[in-house]
């Protein structure tokens, strides 16, 4: 709040005795010699602050899928799974709409399903899933329309 009222996009979050954390919008990583050294900081996973994140992350959807074609009522549900809880959006198909999302599971079964368990999230580096990953993380359906979710590119303004 104070950098935007002081005339920035940006800001850098800071642990109360100081320590970098990340900035408002990217993730931060300095350079030494030839590694990326990461902040040491807690991770903001309280439902209060990680919920309506993951929301607005998963707004990205109908434009990542918006080149894909699908027939009206297709529907993509990505379930993330904390083992404590889950929480599940619905990429639907609607007439002349064309992807749209939607809070929840809009349909008993389908189309496809992305299951992510959460520590998917907390990752640095976006890659894309591999045999390794099998373990958090599932694809049950058509496998063109799950595999596509890993294309999404958020950017929040």
């Amino acid at each position: 709040m104070h950098a935007n009222k002081a005339g920035y996009d940006d800001a850098v979050l800071v642990t109360s005795d100081g320590r970098i954390c990340e900035s408002t919008v990217v993730n931060i990583g300095f350079l030494d010699r030839d590694t990326v050294v990461w902040p040491e900081a807690p991770v903001l996973s309280s439902p209060e602050f990680l919920d309506p994140l993951l929301d607005t992350l998963m707004r990205a959807l109908p434009k990542t899928y918006e080149s894909l074609h699908a027939e009206d009522g297709t529907t993509v549900v990505v379930v993330l799974n904390d083992g404590n809880r889950s929480l599940s959006w619905s990429l639907v198909t609607d007439v002349g709409r064309g992807w749209t999302v939607y809070p929840g599971m809009r349909s008993s079964i389908p189309t496809a399903q992305v299951i992510l368990r959460r520590h998917v999230l907390e990752t640095r580096n976006r890659q894309r899933p591999t045999a390794a990953s099998s373990r958090t993380i599932q694809t049950s359906g058509d496998q063109r329309l799950a595999g596509h979710l890993f294309e999404v590119v958020s950017v929040v303004r």
